[in-house]
C-alpha cells in the first residue's frame, strides 16, 4: 500500500508538472460555457447568415419554423461537445502513459527496484481518473449555472451532477484503453491511431440502435438523458458493460507489461 500511495504521488506530480489538469480543466470548463452558449444562439445564427431560400428549404423539411431553443439545448450541446473535444483531449494527453515511462527508462528501473506490474498500470489509472473526476464534476456545476443565466431555467441540479458521474464513467473506459495501447505499442504515434480507431469505431457502431445499448459510447447518451431527467432500462447494462470493459482493459495491460521485456 506504501508504495502504491508513493507511485501516486509521483503520478500526482507529473500531472501537476507537465499541466495536464491545467489543460483539461480549461477544456472542460471552455465548453461548459461554450456548449450552453451554442443551444442557446444557434438558432439565431442559422437565421442571420443563411440565405433566405436555404432557410425556407430547412423550415420545410422540419415541418415548420426552426425549434425555438431551450434549457435542454444547453445541456445536450454540453455533452456533445466533451464527446467529442473533451474525450480527444483526454486521449492526448494520456497516450502515453507508459510509453513514456519506457522511452524515458524509468519503467525498467522501477520495475526492477520491486514496483509490481500491478501498482504500476493502476496507480497510473487512479491518478487518472481522479483528475477527470474533478474537471469533470467542476464542469458540470458551471454548465448547469450557465443554462440558467441563458434560458432562465435549468433541469435539476442533482440530476446534472448524477449525468456527469455517468459521463465520467465513459472517460474512465477511454483511460484505460489508452494505457493499454500505451502498453502493446512501441511508437507514440501508434497509440494515436489505434485510440483514435478505436473511437471512431465506437462512433460508428453507436449509430445502431439495438448496439449502443451494450457499448460503452452509449453512456454518452445515458449522461445526457440522466441530466435532463430521463432514466430508461439500458442505463444499467451500458455502465456495467463500460466498467467491466476498463476492468478488462486494464488487467491485459498488466499481463502484458509482465510479458513484454521493457
Amino acid at each position: 500500500m506504501n508504495t502504491y500511495l508513493t507511485f501516486m504521488q509521483k503520478e500526482i506530480m507529473e500531472t501537476m508538472r507537465n499541466k495536464r489538469l491545467l489543460v483539461l480543466a480549461c477544456v472542460f470548463a471552455g465548453f461548459a460555457i461554450l456548449g450552453p452558449l451554442m443551444g442557446r444562439y444557434l438558432v439565431e445564427f442559422i437565421t442571420m447568415f443563411v440565405p433566405t431560400g436555404e432557410l425556407d428549404f430547412m423550415e420545410e423539411l422540419m415541418g415548420g419554423m426552426l425549434p425555438q431553443p431551450t434549457w435542454v439545448d444547453g445541456y445536450a450541446n454540453f455533452y456533445a461537445n466533451l464527446a467529442q473535444v473533451g474525450v480527444i483531449t483526454v486521449m492526448l494527453l494520456y497516450m502515453g502513459a507508459v510509453l513514456d515511462e519506457k522511452r524515458r527508462g524509468t519503467a525498467p528501473m522501477m520495475l526492477m527496484k520491486g514496483l509490481s506490474h500491478t501498482t504500476f498500470v493502476m496507480s497510473k489509472f487512479t491518478v487518472m481518473s481522479l483528475t477527470t473526476l474533478v474537471v469533470t464534476l467542476a464542469s458540470a456545476p458551471i454548465a448547469h449555472l450557465y443554462t440558467y443565466i441563458l434560458f432562465e431555467e435549468a433541469g435539476n441540479f442533482g440530476e446534472m451532477m448524477l449525468g456527469s458521474v455517468i459521463f465520467w464513467v465513459f472517460l474512465i473506459f477511454i483511460i484505460a484503453m489508452m494505457i493499454f495501447f500505451s502498453t502493446v505499442a512501441k511508437k507514440i504515434s501508434s497509440v494515436a491511431i489505434y485510440g483514435f480507431l478505436a473511437y471512431f469505431v465506437l462512433i460508428i457502431f453507436d449509430v445502431v440502435q439495438h448496439v449502443r445499448e451494450f457499448l460503452p459510447y452509449g453512456l454518452v447518451t445515458q449522461a445526457t438523458m440522466v441530466s435532463m431527467g430521463n432514466f430508461n432500462e439500458h442505463l444499467l447494462p451500458n455502465s456495467l458493460i463500460s466498467l467491466g470493459a476498463t476492468a478488462v482493459l486494464l488487467i491485459a495491460s498488466i499481463h502484458i507489461l509482465k510479458k513484454k521485456e521493457l
